[in-house]
């Protein structure tokens, strides 16, 4: 179980990190009446910047869960917050099942999970090869997924650029999509994909 520190630590990180980009890299957010109150949902969408989890996470206004890579947990400040940001780490060099399990632990307790298909950052407007992580999420819980476009973060903080740059960002959310039992990981993430992309163009 969580103790009060940990708590406080998740929120007052939220709570700064929203304050900062409301100032630094405000944003255009539409649909927010599409996102569950209650329950997991798996909140999917491009992956243009490392700003992404951030911005995506702080978006529910509930405690949510994310991938990021194990990199990142080497460095002892960095990885240590983190962990307090719910984020977990995951190996991009193979499917990471044990990463996976961690995933289907927090949907079933009813955590939303930001997740992005991709995998690996692309700029806005390019596409990645398709994983089928996100498919096997689904079929584990059955839990919808909520998909999004964001426009603007690789503008924001490229790849290679310590600071972020002001600009503004688009957050376009779409309808919450469920899948049938029997389609297949592919199908699903490919789906998941295509209504991604649909967003771009609203």
């Amino acid at each position: 179980m969580r103790g009060l520190k940990d708590f406080m630590v998740y929120w007052i990180g939220y709570f700064f990190f929203h304050i900062f980009r409301l100032i630094w890299f405000p944003c255009r957010i539409t649909g927010l009446e599409n996102l569950p109150k209650t329950g997991a949902f798996i909140f999917a969408s491009n992956h243009a910047s490392n700003l992404d989890p951030f911005l995506l996470g702080i978006i529910p206004r509930r405690e949510v869960y994310f991938f990021a890579k194990k990199e990142l947990f080497r460095h002892p400040i960095l990885g240590w917050l983190l962990k307090e940001w719910h984020a977990f780490p995951a190996d991009r060099s193979r499917a990471d099942i044990g990463a996976l399990k961690k995933a289907i632990r927090y949907l079933r307790n009813g955590s939303p999970l930001v997740f992005f298909p991709e995998g690996t950052r692309a700029g806005s407007g390019r596409k990645q090869r398709v994983f089928s992580g996100i498919g096997f999420l689904v079929n584990k819980t059955n839990v919808p997924v909520v998909p999004a476009y964001i426009e603007g973060s690789d503008r924001c903080l490229p790849p290679g650029v310590r600071f972020p740059k002001r600009t503004w960002v688009t957050i376009r959310i779409g309808s919450p999509v469920s899948f049938p039992e029997t389609a297949s990981h592919q199908l699903i993430a490919d789906s998941v994909v295509s209504q991604i992309q649909a967003l771009k163009s609203l």
